[in-house]
């Protein structure tokens, strides 16, 4: 196991420079059979279910996010 760490070039590849939502979950290391490589973001993980961006037919498709919801 090797602590690499992530040149820019491959920075800009993994999280890209274009807008991100705010469920977007940031990656932390990246595991490969040769290492493990921390990613070094100071990206925020998202806190919770952002309800209000779930549409209906996403929410009602999900039995989890229904009982998370209160709702059966």
């Amino acid at each position: 196991m090797s602590g690499g760490k992530i040149d820019p070039c491959q920075r800009r590849c993994l999280f890209g420079f274009g807008s991100r939502s705010v469920h977007d979950i940031p990656v932390d290391y990246i595991v490969t059979p040769e290492e493990i490589v921390f990613t070094e973001h100071d990206r925020r993980k998202p806190e919770g279910i952002y309800w209000e961006l779930l549409e209906e037919e996403k929410l009602q498709s999900i039995p989890t996010l229904r009982k998370l919801g209160g709702e059966s």
